[in-house]
């Protein structure tokens, strides 16, 4: 009888243990969706191309105007978009990296074409790096 509710106390205690992970998984993945580091990360940045532009992760200074130049590299007006291979962001810590950005207007785009460089002033909004303003160079 001892032998048996060893073996009932050994299978809930296996029980419990899987039940925890499946309760606590949802948590553990939540705390890291942020962090990915595949297509949107910030980590490997060296050799991005223009077919898969890399995002940054966000920073604490993320909600403060960031400037730096690149050149284009691909225009995608319809979703008011384009992927920019800039230059170091001193203010947020990143290194030259290829990443998409968002305009406000259509308009912002219409006197560019890819290769042009450019200056550019930028802020984070939720999730989206987004061009405030924009000059060829």
């Amino acid at each position: 009888m001892k032998a048996l509710l060893t073996s009932i106390n050994l299978t809930l205690a296996s029980f419990l243990a899987i039940l925890a992970i499946f309760i606590m998984a949802p948590y553990s993945l939540a705390q890291h969706a942020g962090h990915d580091h595949g297509s949107s990360g910030h980590g490997g940045h060296g050799g991005h191309s223009a077919s898969q532009p890399q995002t940054p992760e966000a920073s604490p200074k993320s909600s403060a105007l960031h400037s730096t130049q690149g050149t284009i590299k691909e225009l995608e007006p319809q979703n008011l978009r384009l992927v920019i291979d800039h230059a170091p962001v001193p203010s947020l810590n990143w290194p030259a990296m290829v990443m998409g950005f968002k305009v406000e207007k259509a308009e912002s785009l219409s006197d560019l074409k890819v290769g042009d460089q450019v200056e550019f002033d930028f802020k984070q909004v939720g999730s989206d790096y987004i061009i405030v303003n924009l000059d060829k160079q």
